[in-house]
C-alpha cells in the first residue's frame, strides 16, 4: 500500500510503502522483501504518463521512499513494470484519478496493473462496486484485446451480483447494459468484440429497449451486420428473455426442436 502525503501544490511531500503478508499454512505474519519499480504518474497532453520512476527494495512493514518527494501524486503505482508478485493497492487520490482517467494511460502495462489492483480492492471491500463499475465503463472502450474485455465484463457482472448494495445493483446493471449496447454499435462487424458485447448485453438487459433489441436478434427482425446468431448465442438470448418473463415454455420448446443436441437439451433445461 502506498502512503502518500502532499503539500498545497499537490506534489508529494512524503511517500512510504507499507506491506503485510501471512504464511499460507500457519496464518502467521511473514516478511517478504520485494524489488519493485514505483511509478509516479501525472496527466499531460499525452494522457496519463509516467513522470518519474525508481526501482526500490521494499522490506518490512514500512519502507520510506525519499526520492519521490517533489514528484506528482496524481497516481502512484507500486510494482510498476510488474517486477514482483504482490497484491498492490492504490491510495485515495490515485484511485480517484484512475476512475476518471483510466482510458488516458499512454501505455498498456500500467493500465493492466491498475485494472488488477482495482479488482482486488473491490473483492476485498476496499473499493465500492459502483466505483469499479464506473471504472470499467470509462476504461473498457480503450481495450482491444478480447481476453481483457471479456475478463473486465465478467468481473463487473460478478461485482454487481456478489458485492453491490442490493438497492443500487439494478441501477448498476442498467448502466453497464447501456455501455454494452453502445459498444455493440461501435464494434467491428463480425469481430470477437462484437460478440462479447452482445453476450454481455444478453446477461444484463432489463429495460424494454435492451430486451426488444435482444428479441429482435433472436427472431431475426433486427439485423446486426456481421453477427452470426448461432445456436449457442440463440440460447443465451432466449435465456435472458425467459429470466425477465419475455418468453416462456413455448419458445423453449420451439428452440429445442431446432437444436435437439445434448447441448440444446441442457440449455432448454436451464431455461
Amino acid at each position: 500500500d502506498p502512503v502518500v502525503e502532499t503539500g498545497p501544490d499537490g506534489r508529494i511531500t512524503r511517500l512510504a510503502v507499507t506491506q503485510d503478508a501471512v504464511d499460507a499454512m500457519t496464518g502467521a505474519p511473514v516478511d517478504r522483501p520485494h524489488h519493485v519499480v514505483i511509478g509516479l504518474y501525472e496527466r499531460s497532453g499525452n494522457g496519463l504518463a509516467r513522470a518519474r520512476s525508481v526501482a526500490t527494495d521494499v522490506a518490512g512493514p514500512r519502507t520510506e521512499v525519499p526520492w519521490a518527494v517533489g514528484g506528482p501524486a496524481a497516481l502512484v503505482l507500486v510494482n510498476d513494470d510488474d517486477l514482483t508478485f504482490a497484491k498492490i493497492r492504490l491510495d485515495e487520490r490515485s484511485l480517484a484519478t484512475l476512475v476518471q482517467h483510466v482510458g488516458d494511460f499512454a501505455d498498456a502495462l500500467p493500465r493492466a496493473l491498475c485494472w488488477a489492483a482495482a479488482w482486488d480492492m473491490t473483492r476485498d471491500a476496499e473499493m465500492p462496486t459502483r466505483d469499479y463499475v464506473a471504472l470499467v465503463q470509462r476504461g473498457i472502450g480503450g481495450e482491444t484485446d478480447i481476453g481483457v474485455v471479456q475478463s473486465l465484463l465478467r468481473q463487473a457482472q460478478s461485482a454487481l451480483t456478489l458485492f453491490a448494495d442490493p438497492a443500487w445493483a439494478p441501477t448498476g446493471r442498467v448502466a453497464l447494459a447501456t455501455s454494452a449496447r453502445a459498444a455493440v454499435e461501435r464494434a467491428e462487424p463480425g469481430s470477437d468484440l462484437q460478440l462479447a458485447w452482445v453476450r454481455a448485453l444478453a446477461s444484463l438487459a432489463t429495460t424494454e429497449e435492451h430486451l426488444s433489441f435482444l428479441h429482435g436478434l433472436l427472431t431475426g427482425t433486427t439485423d446486426l451486420p456481421g453477427l452470426s446468431v448461432d445456436a449457442e448465442l440463440r440460447w443465451h438470448l432466449l435465456q435472458r428473455l425467459v429470466v425477465v418473463g419475455r418468453a416462456g415454455l413455448d419458445a423453449i420448446e420451439a428452440e429445442v426442436t431446432q437444436d435437439p443436441t445434448a447441448a440444446g437439451q441442457r440449455h432448454a433445461a436451464a431455461c
